[in-house]
C-alpha cells in the first residue's frame, strides 16, 4: 500500500509582529484556546497560534505528548528558560508541525510511533534543514515535542539562532522543497530506497533486453518491424559524430523516439515493465503531494526518461547497421578486380577541397547505379573515408621511403667518412715511405763520395 503523503507545515513568529509573522509576546488567543473546552478536539494544525512562548510550553503540555527533547542528549529541556528566552529574542523564531499517519508509521516499521523514533529522525534531518535555510547548525537552539495523537503521529519543532543572522522569517519556495526533501528522504528512506531499486531493476531489465538482441521478445511480424524501423532509421544516420541521441539531428531523433515508444507499447513485456516504472515514479511522488496531477506529472517524466533511454539503444543499433551495410558495399565495389577503380582512388587522393568533393560525388553515383537514392551520401561518407586510409597508407609508405633514403643517405657519408680517412692515412703513409726513401738515398749518396 502507497504511503500517504507527508506533512509539514511552518510558520514563524518576530519579536514585533511585523510582516507575516506573529508577536513572540501575543499569547492571549492561545490562551483562550488552553481553556477551550473543545480544545482537544481541534486540528494541532490550529495549535500554531500567536505565541512562541507559549507554543513552547504547549508542546510539553498537551494531553498525549511522549516527550520533549532538544540538542543536548543528556538531559531534558528546560522549557520555563525557553519561554523566557523566546519572550525577549531579538530575531525570528520558526516552527513546523511534522506528521506522518498512523498507518505509515506502522508500514515504516513503527519507530515513528516512538519518540525515541522521532528524535533519531529529527536529530538526523535537522542539521541538513537549518543549513537548507542559510543558518549555522552550531548557532541555532531548537526544542522539540512528540505527540502520540492517533491517526496522526507527529512533532512540534521550534528553533531559533543565538546570534541573529537572519531576520527574514519567510522561508522562501525553494527552501520550502528542500526542506520537504530532506524530510521526506528521512522518515520515508527505507521505502524510498526499496522503490528506487525496484525501479533501477524494471529499466535495466528492458535495457539489457534490447542491447541483447533477445529474439525472444518479439514475434516474427514485430521482427519484421523491427528490422525495417532500424533500416530505415540508418539512412537517415549522419554518418559522423557520436552515435547518441542528444547529438542526432531532429528527424532522426523524431524517428528513434517513436521507435523505442512503439517497442515500449507493442512488446508485451515491456508494455508492463513502463506501467510498472511509471507508477513507482507515481508512488515516489505520492510521498510529497496528494495531488493527481502531481502524480501523473511524475509517471509521464518517468515513462519519458525510459523512451529516452531505449531510444539511444535505437541509434546504436541503426548506427551499426548503417556502418556494416556501407562497408559491406563498399568492401565489394573496391575490393574487386577492377584495377581502373582502384587507380582512380588513388589518383583521388591527391585531389583536395572542391576538386576531392566533386570526384567524390561522381564515384559514388557511379558506384550506386540503380541503387535508391538514399545510398548517395552513404557511399560518399564511406568513399571520403577510403580516400583518408589510403592518404593515410601513402603518407606511412612515403615516410618509410624516406626514412630508407636518409638512412642510405646517412650511410654513404659514414662510407665516404670511412673512405676519405683511409685515404689520408694512405696518403700519410706514402708521404712519410717517399720521404724515408729520399733520405736513404741521400745518406747513400753521401757515403759513396
Amino acid at each position: 500500500m502507497a504511503l500517504r503523503p507527508f506533512v509539514i507545515k511552518v510558520a514563524f513568529y518576530l519579536p514585533s509582529g511585523r510582516g507575516r509573522g506573529k508577536s513572540l509576546t501575543s499569547a492571549v488567543e492561545h490562551l483562550k484556546y488552553m481553556g477551550d473546552p473543545n480544545r482537544h478536539k481541534k486540528p494541532d494544525e490550529e495549535l500554531l497560534l500567536s505565541s512562541a512562548a507559549v507554543h513552547a510550553r504547549y508542546m510539553t503540555e498537551r494531553p498525549g505528548i511522549s516527550g520533549y527533547f532538544g540538542p543536548d542528549v543528556r538531559q531534558l529541556p528546560d522549557v520555563s528558560a525557553i519561554q523566557s528566552t523566546i519572550h525577549h529574542h531579538a530575531g525570528p523564531v520558526w516552527r513546523a508541525f511534522i506528521s506522518v499517519t498512523e498507518a505509515d508509521a506502522e508500514t515504516l516499521g513503527g519507530q515513528l510511533l516512538t519518540r525515541e523514533g522521532w528524535e533519531a529522525a529529527t536529530r538526523q534531518e535537522l542539521p541538513r534543514m537549518l543549513t537548507k535555510l542559510g543558518l549555522d547548525p552550531t548557532n541555532v537552539e531548537w526544542v522539540a515535542s512528540v505527540h502520540k495523537k492517533a491517526g496522526h503521529p507527529h512533532i512540534h519543532l521550534l528553533f531559533w539562532e543565538r546570534a541573529v543572522t537572519r531576520d527574514k522569517g519567510l522561508w522562501s519556495e525553494k527552501e520550502r522543497r528542500g526542506i520537504r526533501q530532506g524530510w521526506v528522504s528521512t522518515l520515508y528512506g527505507p521505502e524510498r530506497q526499496r522503490l528506487g531499486q525496484e525501479k533501477s531493476a524494471v529499466r535495466q531489465q528492458v535495457i539489457t533486453t534490447v542491447r541483447a538482441h533477445d529474439p525472444g521478445f518479439l514475434t516474427p511480424r514485430m521482427q519484421r518491424e523491427w528490422t525495417e524501423r532500424i533500416t530505415t532509421l540508418a539512412t537517415q544516420m549522419p554518418g559522423t559524430g557520436r552515435a547518441a541521441l542528444k547529438f542526432m539531428p531532429p528527424p532522426v531523433k523524431a524517428a528513434a523516439l517513436e521507435t523505442a515508444s512503439w517497442l515500449l507499447k507493442t512488446v508485451p513485456r515491456f508494455a508492463e515493465a513502463a506501467d510498472r516504472y511509471g507508477a513507482i515514479a507515481a508512488e515516489m511522488a505520492q510521498h510529497y503531494s496528494d495531488d493527481p496531477r502531481e502524480h501523473a506529472r511524475a509517471r509521464n517524466q518517468a515513462q519519458q526518461d525510459l523512451t529516452e533511454r531505449v531510444a539511444q539503444l535505437v541509434i546504436r543499433e541503426a548506427a551499426q547497421w548503417d556502418h556494416t551495410q556501407t562497408r559491406q558495399v563498399i568492401r565489394a565495389l573496391v575490393e574487386r578486380d577492377d584495377a581502373a577503380l582502384q587507380d582512380r582512388l588513388w589518383r583521388m587522393t591527391q585531389l583536395t577541397g572542391p576538386a576531392r568533393d566533386e570526384a567524390i560525388r561522381d564515384l559514388a553515383t557511379q558506384l550506386r547505379g540503380d541503387r535508391d537514392a538514399s545510398w548517395q551520401p552513404r557511399l560518399e561518407r564511406q568513399i571520403d573515408q577510403t580516400l583518408r586510409a589510403l592518404g593515410e597508407t601513402q603518407y606511412q609508405a612515403s615516410r618509410t621511403a624516406l626514412h630508407h633514403v636518409f638512412s642510405g643517405l646517412q650511410a654513404a657519408l659514414r662510407d665516404a667518412e670511412r673512405d676519405s680517412a683511409r685515404a689520408a692515412r694512405r696518403r700519410a703513409w706514402e708521404a712519410a715511405q717517399a720521404a724515408w726513401e729520399e733520405e736513404r738515398i741521400k745518406r747513400a749518396s753521401g757515403l759513396a763520395l
